[in-house]
């Protein structure tokens, strides 16, 4: 594993064994997920980022 992993993993074991991870809003819920299959893969990215900022093209 590289540096920044090993020292990632550490600090998300840490967080989990102090209980930070615990009462998360929306813990226990399922997530919202976009269905984008209708999107080739190589431009799903750019239509997220597009859906976020408010300017979707019109064609989705």
């Amino acid at each position: 594993m590289w540096l920044l992993d090993q020292w990632a993993e550490r600090h998300i074991a840490e967080a989990q064994a102090k209980g930070e991870f615990d009462n998360l809003a929306g813990s226990g819920e399922p997530l919202i997920l976009d269905d984008d299959s209708h999107v080739p893969p190589e431009l799903r990215a750019g239509y997220r980022l597009l859906k976020n900022a408010g300017c979707l093209p019109p064609e989705t």
